[in-house]
């Protein structure tokens, strides 16, 4: 049942860091980070405005994927749930949010669940995705485009899959909207063909996911996979995956 449930960890995978007015900085910065070029990140991170809206965002992007080797620290998980608290608390204050602001919530709330799922929290993950219901059915239901078909794009895909094929995902999340899993593949294709800033490679990195962990079509995962590693060849993580 834990692993059923585990695999539902694609469906928060909502990490896309991309917004319509990223600068140069923001731009190699996340090209450092896809690249695991930890260092060099938070060298390039230390000049970007504070005032940027996306900046703890970007922290938390640049955390979880040092999440994923083992550069992490007791220090840098410490960081990564306390900036997203911090973050979620700003939000939860905005009585009428714009576009980027739903994005990044949302993206920050699928970074916490991502990460609960990850360490066992699965219930914990369960209430998180709960209260967040509303603004999910807001961004399915919008007819804004952008940023906004990737989310769509892999909630509908994964969701619809595993509502089909999982009575125990089926059951347990009946509080999620529903999932048009045609649709979905319709939409990440749609926002990689888009390619607004790093769109394109968050896009690509969900449908070698999706094509390589629910539908088992080597093919067309691996496609998707030689775009990635052509671009970030340092990141050993894409290849890793490979043999989940």
């Amino acid at each position: 049942m834990i692993n059923g449930f585990a695999r539902l960890v694609i469906v928060c995978m909502l990490c896309s860091n991309t917004l319509g007015a990223q600068n140069g900085s923001t731009k190699r910065f996340l090209d450092l980070v896809y690249n695991l070029e930890f260092n060099r990140a938070d060298s390039l991170l230390s000049v970007i405005d504070d005032t940027h809206i996306s900046k703890n965002f970007l922290r938390i992007n640049y955390l979880w994927w040092k999440s994923l080797t083992e550069e992490f620290t007791e220090w840098d998980e410490f960081c990564f749930d306390s900036i997203i608290n911090q973050e979620l608390e700003v939000y939860s204050q905005i009585p009428r949010k714009g576009n980027t602001q739903r994005f990044l919530e949302l993206s920050l709330v699928a970074f916490k669940i991502r990460y609960d799922v990850a360490h066992g929290h699965y219930f914990r993950s369960l209430r998180l995705m709960y209260s967040y219901t509303e603004e999910l059915e807001y961004i399915l239901q919008s007819d804004y485009q952008n940023e906004f078909l990737l989310i769509k794009g892999v909630y509908n895909t994964a969701m619809g899959y595993l509502r089909r094929t999982s009575f125990f995902t089926k059951s347990m999340l009946w509080f999620l909207p529903q999932a048009d899993e045609i649709k979905g593949l319709e939409q990440l294709r749609a926002s990689e063909r888009l390619n607004l800033e790093t769109t394109g490679i968050e896009s690509q990195y969900f449908l070698f996911k999706i094509y390589k962990a629910l539908y088992k079509e080597e093919k067309k995962a691996q496609y998707f996979l030689q775009k990635l590693s052509t671009r970030y060849p340092e990141n050993y993580i894409f290849e890793s995956e490979t043999t989940d």
